[in-house]
């Protein structure tokens, strides 16, 4: 199973950012799409090959179900891949953000990006050797499957005080329960990155972030047709808020 890296919790982060804007559906990680994505992207770069069709000839949503990913019902899939020369010396950071400014330039990758229709997301940020320089490869799966609908978010450590998501920022294995207006209760830890993603049906929950040395956060959030994004963001001085998209 992926554990999404810092750097691909920033770019989700990034595209987040962009379909706020745009007024569309945060999209969620899903693991599956995410290890398509990781997997061409390793593809791209152990044969300098630049491409959607990638290991024996396949095509982007045979690389989704092939690792698992389950189409059923309404169904869509989109994938954007882009590469970049590495700098040096580098965190990857401004490499991350050419990346995605690059594929919201180009029309194609930038509908991909803001499809309202799309509610999941797997993402493959991998580095190496391409035709003899150091390059950032992305691959970017979209998709959405049957009626599927997620909370969604990311848990940081605000360091810089930007109320935005840097690496290095994210705080890990936070407790987030949701719990319904009828009683039933769900719950996930945030990942190694700080995000998390918690599938719920339609209705009315109060969520609560606790654990990990903080003091517990809570918000009721209305989950109705669209994904809903809530962060929880600590400042330095040591408040904690919960900010919902």
């Amino acid at each position: 199973m992926p554990q999404h890296s810092a750097h691909e919790q920033y770019l989700l982060e990034l595209i987040n950012a962009e379909r706020a804007k745009a007024g569309v559906q945060p999209l969620a990680f899903d693991n599956d799409l995410s290890e398509a994505a990781e997997g061409h992207s390793r593809w791209m770069l152990a044969t300098d090959t630049f491409s959607h069709t990638g290991s024996g000839g396949s095509s982007p949503t045979q690389r989704m179900k092939a690792a698992g990913y389950t189409l059923a019902g309404s169904w869509a899939t989109g994938e954007n891949i882009a590469w970049a020369t590495t700098r040096s010396p580098t965190g990857y950071n401004d490499e991350i953000l050419l990346l995605h400014n690059n594929l919201m330039n180009s029309p194609g990758h930038r509908a991909n990006i803001l499809n309202g229709n799309f509610r999941e997301v797997g993402l493959g940020f991998e580095v190496g050797d391409y035709r003899g320089r150091s390059s950032g490869f992305v691959a970017e799966n979209f998709a959405k499957t049957g009626s599927d609908l997620f909370l969604t978010g990311v848990a940081i450590d605000d360091k810089d005080g930007d109320r935005f998501y840097d690496p290095g920022e994210g705080l890990s294995g936070l407790t987030i329960t949701a719990k319904s207006s009828t009683g039933a209760t769900f719950t996930t830890k945030t990942m190694g990155a700080g995000g998390y993603d918690l599938a719920l049906k339609p209705g009315t929950y109060t969520v609560t972030f606790s654990g990990a040395g903080i003091e517990a956060s809570t918000r009721t959030v209305s989950v109705g047709s669209k994904n809903v994004k809530l962060d929880l963001v600590d400042p330095k001085q040591g408040a904690v808020a919960a900010v919902q998209d």
